[in-house]
């Protein structure tokens, strides 16, 4: 989802100051074409820009929870898992996703067959785009001063969840069609094993510039 700002608010001082982001990640199981979006089929991923950057290894660890735990007794009975994705925030954005879900699969679900599908860019629309659209209508109040008060709608919506992250580093087959061959690439170093990949939880970095909380004061004075 696009990035949250905080403070929200009509004055017009707001419109010329930087502001706090609040970064919103979703995953949305899809159960088919012309199926209610149910509200346990929603998980709504959230950090704040001073808790940690926006890049590919928040995205793989929202995931990596997502499948290793929410789900993963499910995923041991079916033998395919399809994953659908607009790009993946970072640069060298998406070996960090597919490094993860390598991990992954040699770890606890050995018996299942990934296929990761990137939609081509402005031809899409993903099943989290309504989630994020019936949020952003909700948003559209005038003032939003605290994070609880963003949290507070998401969890009307779904199941929310603060992103614990981790650093993020077999064979991938690709193609660029759905027609035609797989052409298959190493990922992982010569030696080197998936069963023994054990990422390492990072620490939490502050993101927001001594000029941009300044503003932030700044703005919170002005509206109380």
């Amino acid at each position: 989802m696009q990035n949250q700002v905080l403070p929200k608010s009509p004055i017009s001082q707001t419109f010329c100051s930087r502001q706090l982001y609040l970064y919103v990640f979703g995953v949305v199981r899809h159960r088919g074409c012309g199926q209610d979006q149910r509200k346990e089929d929603i998980h709504i991923f959230t950090w704040l820009e001073s808790e940690n950057k926006k890049d590919s290894n928040m995205v793989a660890s929202a995931l990596q929870y997502y499948l290793g735990s929410v789900v993963q007794h499910e995923l041991r009975k079916h033998s395919i898992l399809r994953l659908f994705s607009d790009s993946c925030y970072g640069q060298n954005k998406n070996i960090s996703v597919l490094s993860m879900l390598f991990a992954l699969r040699n770890q606890k679900f050995k018996d299942l067959s990934i296929n990761y599908t990137f939609p081509v860019r402005g031809h899409s629309f993903l099943p989290p785009d309504r989630v994020f659209g019936r949020l952003e209508q909700e948003i559209k109040k005038d003032a939003i001063l605290l994070p609880s008060e963003y949290l507070e709608i998401m969890e009307r919506h779904g199941n929310l969840s603060n992103v614990r992250i981790l650093e993020i580093c077999g064979k991938v087959g690709c193609k660029q069609q759905y027609t035609g061959d797989f052409c298959y690439h190493s990922v992982l170093k010569c030696g080197k094993k998936w069963d023994t990949f054990k990422p390492a939880v990072a620490p939490r970095i502050n993101c927001v510039k001594k000029e941009k909380k300044a503003d932030v004061l700044k703005l919170l004075g002005k509206i109380e």
